[in-house]
């Protein structure tokens, strides 16, 4: 059935007994190790009846690193199904003056875009997660009418101990979503970027059609000339999407807070993230923990200019390259000794 929002858009919305989410989650061989843990353990602690799992892919590599249960559960859906290839990506990019390198981040964000476009038959809600982010306590992803549950996430402004957040929002994310989409604007000084989003179909072909509207071309080619280079992550999918639904479609989603622990740290010199990840599992004192390598993090840190400086340079110098960003309530908190 439908319903409508405040404001008198259509708004999908379901009996609990007939709630139900399909969930996606893109995969490169980076995520293998944490994939077994991430599938699992949402199988495991979601509320919300789940239909298929599906899971974005090159090939069908991941499945030799899932356990029998979980791999009888997702299918795989290759990259080369999407309208574009990374090669597009690049070249769009190059275009501007980008290495190719610099390609890989906006392809896994449009990759999630497309999952309607792909996938036939896909439910009215998909919950889309990133593999290396671990639900660890029972969790629902839809309300008894069918509205999507979005997290908060992380700050624009990355101020630690306080839950006073400037409501000014100057972020790059930002930026980028208001170039990208005529009259969007952050509704909260919260990102609503936190590893996983709820997208609703009707939502995402409404943004689809304004996107195209506008630039008169498709959603990922504007999508890729619309990113500014100076920025190694000059946008988010989901900070994007979240602040779009959230005023434009109010009376289809439920913002909430999460207890939240995320290990980052440098692909390179963060051995041991493994153990501290499973460290922070069996603590039971989270909602979720994440666990996210990055090549080169010391200098893309430098770059993040949402960060205070002082903690950026923190952050830069840690030992082991390795450190927690913890939420809980809205505030932010951050541990550098992530081992212990």
């Amino acid at each position: 059935a439908t319903a409508s929002d405040p404001r008198g858009r259509p708004c999908f919305r379901r009996r609990q007994s007939c709630a139900m989410i399909d969930v996606i989650i893109p995969v490169a061989a980076k995520d293998y190790p944490k994939l077994g843990r991430c599938l699992s353990a949402t199988l495991r602690n979601s509320r919300t009846r789940i239909g298929t799992m599906y899971l974005i892919a090159a090939d069908d590599g991941a499945l030799a690193f899932l356990d029998a249960a979980s791999a009888s559960r997702v299918v795989i859906v290759r990259e080369c199904e999407m309208p574009f290839r990374k090669r597009d990506i690049e070249a769009v990019l190059e275009e501007q003056g980008a290495t190719a390198k610099q390609a890989s981040w906006y392809y896994q964000q449009l990759l999630k875009f497309y999952v309607f476009e792909v996938i036939p038959k896909l439910a009215v809600h998909v919950l889309i997660l990133d593999a290396d982010f671990i639900f660890c306590k029972p969790i629902s992803f839809l309300t008894d009418d069918g509205r999507a549950f979005l997290s908060r996430g992380y700050p624009f402004r990355w101020l630690i101990n306080t839950r006073d957040y400037p409501a000014r929002v100057d972020h790059v994310h930002a930026d980028f979503a208001r170039r990208f989409v005529a009259g969007w604007e952050p509704v909260e000084p919260f990102s609503g970027m936190h590893h996983h989003m709820v997208f609703a179909r009707h939502i995402l072909a409404e943004l689809f059609a304004v996107v195209e509207r506008q630039h008169r071309q498709p959603f990922w080619r504007a999508f890729a000339e619309t990113v500014r280079l100076e920025k190694w992550n000059a946008a988010s999918e989901f900070v994007l999407y979240y602040h779009y639904a959230m005023a434009r479609h109010p009376g289809c989603v439920v913002v909430r807070n999460l207890k939240t622990c995320d290990i980052i740290h440098d692909s390179e010199a963060g051995d041991g993230a493994l153990e501290a990840l499973d460290r922070q599992l069996a603590s039971g004192e989270f909602d979720a923990v994440g666990c996210h390598a990055f090549l080169g993090l010391e200098a893309r840190i430098q770059t993040m200019d949402y960060i205070p400086h002082d903690l950026r340079s923190d952050l830069a110098s840690v030992q082991d390259g390795m450190f927690r960003l913890l939420l809980d309530n809205a505030m932010l908190q951050v541990d550098l000794y992530a081992r212990g």
